[in-house]
C-alpha cells in the first residue's frame, strides 16, 4: 500500500524499512514496530514500548517467560500497555493468565464468540462449523471456556 500510494506515505511517513524487521517512522515521531517473540523474545530486547500487541499468544510456549523477563520493563519504563489477543488453549500460559485477569482491578478480559463479529460472513462460519467436532467448534468459533481474549495492562 505504501508504494502503490506515494502521496499517502508523503503525507504520513518520514521513512520505512522492511528488513530485518518492519518499521514504519512516523511524521509525529511515532515508530510502530513488527517485531517476533521467537527465540524467548530475543528480539524484543533493548528497546522501550508504549504498547505491544502479542497475537496468539496461546500458541507461545514461553509467552510468561516473554512477558515476565522481557516485556514487562520494557513497558514499565515507559507506562506501556500489554494486549494479548489468542484464541484460547487449554493448559496454556495464556489461559492462565487470562483467568487471572478476569478477577483483576487492573486489567481487562474479555470472551466472546465469532459468531457476534459483524466482519465474518456468518453463512461461511455456520457451514465451517459443520465440519468440524463440536469440542474445537467450542474453542475456535463460540469463544467457548478455552477461547479467550485478553489486555494486561500496566496500573
Amino acid at each position: 500500500m505504501i508504494e502503490a500510494n506515494p502521496e499517502f506515505k508523503k503525507a504520513f511517513f518520514k521513512r520505512y524499512v522492511m528488513t530485518p524487521f518492519p518499521r514504519l517512522e512516523f511524521r509525529n515521531g511515532s515508530i510502530w514496530w513488527a517485531r517476533s517473540t521467537i527465540k524467548q523474545g530475543k528480539y524484543l530486547h533493548g528497546y522501550d514500548y508504549d504498547y505491544v500487541s502479542n497475537d496468539e499468544g496461546s500458541q507461545d510456549k514461553d509467552l510468561g517467560l516473554v512477558i515476565d523477563e522481557v516485556l514487562q520493563m520494557r513497558l514499565l519504563d515507559r507506562g506501556g500497555q500489554l494486549d494479548c489477543i489468542s484464541t484460547g488453549k487449554r493448559g496454556s500460559e495464556f489461559n492462565r493468565r487470562f483467568a487471572e485477569a478476569r478477577n483483576s482491578q487492573s486489567q481487562f478480559a474479555y470472551q466472546g464468540s465469532s459468531t457476534d463479529n459483524p466482519h465474518i460472513d456468518q453463512g461461511a462460519l455456520a457451514e465451517l462449523m459443520k465440519t468440524m467436532p463440536q469440542a474445537l467448534a467450542e474453542e475456535r468459533i463460540l469463544g467457548g471456556e478455552r477461547s479467550s481474549e485478553a489486555r494486561i495492562q500496566a496500573d
